[in-house]
Order: structure tokens, then C-alpha cells, then sequence
């Protein structure tokens, strides 16, 4: 969303996420982790992730 941010939804350990450029070609794949043990009580879960 901002400064390198994304907000994303109904996300899955381990998928193919890729950021795009207008014309929607691929610029990168961003990979990231999602934490094994997943606290119920938070709204969103936090990652970071690495456009590669």
C-alpha cells in the first residue's frame, strides 16, 4: 500500500505472489513465511517479504 507495503487477503503459506507493473507483467516473485503457530486473537498476521 505504501512504502513497500500490501495488504493481502485469504492468503496461503507458500503461494506464488508476484508484483506487476501497470501492464501487468511480472517484475518479481515475493517470498515470504507465514508463522507455524498463528495467534487467534490478532486481526492479520504480519510477514515480510523479498521481491526476487
Amino acid at each position: 500500500v505504501d512504502s513497500g507495503r500490501v495488504f493481502i487477503t485469504d492468503v496461503a503459506d507458500n503461494p506464488a505472489l508476484y508484483a506487476a507493473d501497470d501492464n501487468m507483467n511480472r517484475l518479481c516473485r515475493i517470498n515470504y513465511t507465514l508463522q507455524k503457530i498463528q495467534d487467534k486473537e490478532a486481526f492479520y498476521e504480519t510477514a515480510k517479504g523479498v521481491c526476487q
